[in-house]
């Protein structure tokens, strides 16, 4: 029974466990000011932005957030706001991140996301490619390193 509350616990945003899943599988997110909203792949209605994290700041929003999906009209207003959210510390520089579940754009080149995050999430599964690195302890981070094959 205990093993089930846990599960159900971490399962869901409403539990201090279930957001703490939910940051470290998705990383953080943000209302976006004004009820401002668009709509997702699926054609939800989101008011939730999910944040480049791994950033030390960005000058607007739409440089600042992951997968929104937009018009070049409100990509154009979006890149005129400030983030109106707190921004919270870039990863230490001293080590390298791997993450995934992001969906980088799928015909994008394999690249880190800043001097020390990688993503090896390059939309595999809608025909993108299954990306790996090869990482060598005490070895900066290099291009060659990615390999990505075709599904």
């Amino acid at each position: 029974l205990e093993g089930a509350r846990k599960l159900r616990h971490l399962s869901s945003p409403r539990w201090e466990e279930g957001r703490a899943a939910q940051i470290l599988l998705k990383g953080p997110d943000a209302r976006l000011p004004f009820n401002l909203s668009f709509k997702d792949k699926s054609g939800n209605v989101r008011h939730k932005v999910r944040i480049r994290w791994w950033q030390a700041r960005a000058d607007n929003i739409y440089d600042d957030v992951i997968s929104i999906v937009c018009t070049d009209e409100e990509r154009e207003f979006f890149k005129k706001m400030t983030p109106p959210w707190h921004r919270r510390n870039a990863p230490d520089p001293g080590c390298i991140v791997f993450i995934g579940h992001y969906w980088m754009p799928p015909y994008e080149e394999p690249r880190p996301l800043s001097p020390n995050v990688i993503c090896t999430d390059y939309s595999a599964g809608i025909g993108g490619p299954l990306c790996a690195y090869s990482h060598e302890t005490g070895h900066e981070i290099e291009l060659s390193r990615f390999t990505r094959v075709f599904p």
